[in-house]
């Protein structure tokens, strides 16, 4: 059984999170759902920020933003929210700010998992922002797109279902 439980194991099992094997990386995300132990969310975080920054991972970039929308129910526990939530939902705007647009969907997405409180805050925080009219338009049709997402996932109910 996959586990995040042997900080040793973590570069085979961060790995797996990125696997191009369908069921290991569902597996993978769902087990990241359900890590609540600060230290190895620690230990992961780092990984998973790393993969977003890897100019040489692009086709990575859509996974890592999952595996931080499946981190969200570690994220906002108590020992977590104050500390690793903030350093997440910073990085998920820089991505809506910036980012390639094809990321746009899932970070929306992300940011309503992570941020508990609706992407759509998230986002009109981000519009405040000063953007380009470009920007704002990818925006909105990126908000379309990550409803489309999300309805799929939890099949057709919205909400929910993970991946």
């Amino acid at each position: 059984k996959l586990s995040f439980n042997h900080l040793k194991l973590f570069p085979e099992q961060v790995d797996l999170i990125f696997s191009d094997n369908d069921i290991p990386r569902r597996t993978a995300l769902a087990q990241l759902n359900n890590q609540f132990e600060p230290a190895i969310v620690s230990a992961i975080l780092p990984k998973i920020m790393k993969v977003l920054d890897d100019p040489q991972r692009v086709k990575d970039h859509v996974t890592a933003v999952q595996a931080l929308s499946a981190m969200s129910r570690p994220l906002n526990s108590p020992a977590l929210w104050k500390t690793k939530k903030p350093e997440v939902v910073a990085r998920l705007q820089k991505i809506l700010v910036e980012g390639d647009k094809s990321l746009l969907p899932w970070t929306i997405n992300a940011l309503g998992d992570v941020g508990q409180n609706g992407s759509g805050a998230r986002i009109s925080q981000v519009l405040d922002e000063k953007l380009t009219e470009q920007r704002r338009e990818e925006l909105q049709s990126a908000a379309q797109d990550a409803e489309k997402l999300r309805m799929n996932r939890s099949g057709g109910f919205g909400g929910g279902g993970r991946f």
